[in-house]
């Protein structure tokens, strides 16, 4: 097996391909994008990448916020936004905490003639997209992500992709076999982090609470500034960030990062 035979487990699209970082196939997404017409991006709120803000302007592309629920997006709100020309950029599950609606989503964009892109990097493994569903799919393998090989990424879509784009960019030969490795260990690397975080649920939900906590995801999310939260996670030796920050919600929140424990301690998961 080699490396680019791993794709058709992660993806259903026709055309995919192996690249150095998962900014890179957001950058080649948003390129190919901008070559078909669209020249006006819609990014969430808070719960992306920070190059979703930074990527368009790059390229000369109008950027528009979409506002969300404690990271999630809203179809009916997305509905507002969505014109010809324009495209979205999003994450599938937004913050790594809380998953998003993506056929809603892509009905919504695609009724009104408009490109999506979705970052699968944070539900790589765990949910499969039809090809309906994006049309562009983006994804990181670096550190602290599901798929950790700690480099690189792809990008796969419906559309003929730029070669000389995907040289410039290609992922090293070195990095090949951790890669084939890592996909073959994904299912139970997910098993692994949604039982501990299902069980870091079940514990905080009893003095904090937790912005969506009945949604898949990979970290927690506590709301406000929580004291007990805070105790918690120096006790259990658990990273946290604390809110707001545009890559996980633009609220006071403490953002338990399990997407780090695991990536850190990747023995908890074999």
């Amino acid at each position: 097996m080699d490396s680019e035979s791993v794709l058709p487990k992660l993806t259903e699209q026709n055309n995919k391909a192996l690249v150095n970082t998962g900014n890179a196939a957001i950058f080649i997404a948003l390129f190919h994008s901008q070559q078909l017409g669209f020249n006006r991006v819609i990014i969430p709120k808070d719960g992306g990448w920070f190059s979703y803000k930074y990527y368009p302007k790059l390229l000369g592309m109008e950027v528009v916020k979409a506002p969300t629920d404690w990271a999630k997006l809203n179809p009916e709100q997305l509905n507002k936004l969505a014109k010809a020309g324009s495209v979205l950029l999003y994450s599938v599950i937004s913050g790594y905490f809380v998953l998003n609606n993506t056929k809603q989503i892509a009905e919504v964009m695609h009724k009104s003639k408009c490109l999506v892109i979705a970052d699968v990097s944070a539900s790589i493994g765990l949910i499969k997209l039809d090809k309906q569903e994006a049309d562009f799919e983006v994804c990181s393998f670096g550190d602290n992500k599901p798929l950790a090989v700690g480099y690189g990424g792809f990008i796969a879509t419906k559309f003929e992709l730029n070669k000389n784009l995907l040289k410039a960019f290609k992922f090293p030969e070195m990095l090949k076999e951790k890669l084939i490795a890592t996909v073959g260990n994904l299912k139970n690397s997910w098993q692994k982090m949604l039982e501990t975080r299902a069980e870091l649920i079940d514990k905080l939900a009893k003095y904090c609470e937790i912005a969506h906590k009945g949604s898949l995801g990979v970290n927690i999310v506590v709301k406000g500034w929580d004291a007990q939260a805070v105790t918690f996670c120096k006790q259990q030796s658990l990273p946290y960030l604390k809110c707001p920050r545009y890559h996980r919600v633009n609220k006071k929140a403490i953002s338990i990062e399990l997407k780090t424990l695991f990536s850190t301690n990747p023995e908890s998961f074999k």
